[in-house]
């Protein structure tokens, strides 16, 4: 079709938020729900809303470029708009090199009778095509008026060309803010940072300064000093944190296995509530093909990228955030092995060093604890530690960010991890083998709304699974049936009700290939340690108040193991029941460059 051929479409919505524009401070406006003129040369049916870009999917305004996008609107007090560029592949072609000029124009324009005044103008380079890039748009100047508010995609120098372009310009999520409205939204962000090993944090008491910001989190914040996960490795662990089942529940327990979306889930349940929900994520196991996008409006997949980045990205999804209700889940990848900081964390706790060994686990996974030179393992350790730090440095970050945004106070905020790390402890490295405390016991860090409860240490025994039915009764969301854990404002009382809690976790990746469950007693200090396999059980019993690094299994009679093996029935009678008629984990099939990512990275041998 001709260049010059104009195709006008009208494309009418409801808008969600017509009811309540004459409030003092306006609700933010969705512009995907209201009623806009699209300017274009047409051919668009193969052209809908969402639009995914890098494996995030979000609503669009999308038509073939040129193309114009046309809404009356009025303009809230201390307006501010935004949104997210974008360019695709238009369908039908594959590239774009016949283009002058390789770079795709973006602007904003506004004005009372036509789009006289450009408010935002950005040329972007088609090789940054497939990635959402979020934009901020000042409309103070325009407060109180009612105008033509438009939106443009063009390529210089095409504007002669007679066959249409292939590529198309689009923008994701428009939104009209009013900033007098910020501070008036609910937040919770949930933080996990992968491998994260609690005896290795200074705010738990580690001689080294691995984590000085959570160290300043903690006062004002609650500290659980004895948080317990329900697996050794991500998958399963994440499965539980979301849905506050165990691993024999939710089943998600191997990498050909992803979560079920039946379960009823934390950022679901958010969802239906109306809170704007965003999760990034740096590990293959929390990405959509293992189910982890369910209940997300958006979900981006960033594969181990640094922490810094991911601040960053979560800091430009929070600061258009605060005139409404958010889930924010951020997952931190870097004390997960390799350990390898970038300057100065390399050298921070290890500068001396002169060695060869490095912490890129392919040059030091077959040394055992016969072999390891001691100066050697020190530097490992003092490498992961240094990931600790630079991470704790951008944790530390967003929240000094979400404060300078005025969404702290009024948010909700979990720190915690998945599991920990082994260091040779029980003759492994690395950790999802076994079930020893170094894997076993995470750290968690509650921040409530407006200060309450701040400072406060907990010495009870919580767990993983505790965390989603906290969030929700702080928010007074019901909790689903399908929920195992507790509610931690159980130990906030005047009168705690801890009602003796036990600790189950599990894990299937061993190297006997037996199917391994912990029980831990909490304030008795007894754990146990069961090994399934070929309907054998053995147990490991131990005494950690006397052993807290589990050195020496204690003695079991016959009595005292009948005992625990008749609490290993009960649990895993109970799990049974409640996985009864949700059996739908779907299968998961990676593709080359994952499984060779897995590979790299010792998950598959």
């Amino acid at each position: 079709m001709p260049r010059n051929t104009v195709a006008l479409v009208l494309m009418l919505f409801v808008s969600s938020g017509a009811c309540r524009d004459k409030a003092p401070a306006a609700p933010p406006r969705d512009l995907m729900d209201e009623t806009y003129l699209v300017f274009s040369p047409g051919g668009d049916e193969d052209l809908v809303s969402p639009v995914a870009l890098n494996g995030e999917s979000r609503p669009a305004l999308i038509a073939r470029t040129p193309a114009e996008f046309r809404y009356r609107v009025r303009v809230p007090e201390r307006a501010m708009l935004s949104f997210a560029l974008g360019i695709l592949q238009a369908p039908g072609t594959t590239s774009a090199e016949s283009l002058p000029g390789n770079r795709m124009r973006f602007e904003v324009r506004a004005g009372e009778d036509g789009p006289d005044e450009l408010l935002f103008e950005r040329e972007i380079h088609v090789a940054r095509r497939g990635q959402w890039i979020e934009q901020q748009v000042d409309l103070r100047k325009l407060s109180g008026r009612e105008v033509w508010l438009v939106f443009r995609s063009s390529f210089p120098g095409a504007e002669d060309r007679e066959e249409p372009l292939p590529l198309i310009g689009v923008f994701g999520d428009p939104v009209l803010h009013d900033r007098a409205r910020f501070r008036e939204g609910r937040g919770v962000v949930l933080v996990s940072i992968d491998t994260l090993r609690r005896d290795h944090m200074s705010v738990y008491g580690y001689p080294r300064k691995t984590t000085p910001g959570l160290e300043a989190f903690a006062s004002e914040a609650i500290v659980f000093d004895d948080a317990v996960s329900t697996s050794s490795w991500t998958l399963p662990a994440h499965a539980s944190l979301f849905t506050s089942t165990y691993p024999s529940v939710h089943g998600a327990v191997n990498l050909n296995v992803g979560l079920s979306r039946s379960w009823p889930n934390l950022a679901t349940l958010l969802q239906e509530r109306g809170f704007t929900t965003q999760a990034m994520v740096t590990h293959v196991y929390l990405a959509a093909k293992y189910g982890f996008d369910e209940g997300f409006d958006r979900h981006q997949y960033l594969p181990e990228t640094r922490a810094e980045e991911v601040t960053n990205r979560a800091v430009r999804f929070l600061s258009a955030m605060g005139d409404r209700d958010f889930f924010l889940f951020v997952h931190y990848y870097d004390p997960h092995w390799h350990y390898d900081p970038p300057p100065p964390y390399d050298t921070e706790f290890d500068p001396s060093y002169e060695g060869e060994v490095s912490g890129i686990w392919w040059d030091f996974k077959e040394l055992d604890a016969d072999e390891v030179d001691a100066r050697d393992l020190r530097h490992i350790k003092a490498l992961y530690d240094g990931e600790i730090l630079y991470t704790d440095r951008h944790v530390e970050r967003l929240f000094r960010e979400m404060k300078s945004l005025g969404i702290f106070d009024k948010s909700i905020i979990v720190v915690t991890s998945d599991h920990g790390e082994e260091f040779l402890e029980h003759g492994q490295w690395e950790h999802q083998k076994t079930l020893y405390e170094e894997l076993l016991r995470i750290p968690l860090l509650v921040k409530l709304p407006n200060g309450k409860e701040s400072g406060r240490r907990v010495s009870e025994q919580v767990s993983l699974v505790d965390i989603a039915p906290t969030i929700l009764e702080a928010l007074s969301v019901p909790r689903p049936p399908s929920f195992k854990g507790r509610s931690l404002f159980e130990l906030l009382g005047a009168a705690p009700r801890s009602g003796g809690r036990e600790a189950w976790s599990e894990t299937e990746h061993t190297i006997d290939d037996s199917h391994k469950l912990s029980l831990r007693l909490g304030a008795e200090g007894r754990k146990a340690i069961f090994s399934l396999r070929d309907g054998h059980v053995d147990v490991e019993l131990f005494d950690l108040a006397r052993d807290p690094n589990e050195l020496r299994p204690t003695a079991t009679n016959d009595e005292t193991r009948e005992a625990f093996e008749k609490r290993l029935e009960l649990y895993l009678r109970d799990m049974a029941g409640a996985r009864e008629g949700n059996r739908d984990n779907p299968a998961v099939e990676l593709d080359p460059e994952e499984r060779e990512r897995l590979r790299s990275l010792g998950y598959i041998r």
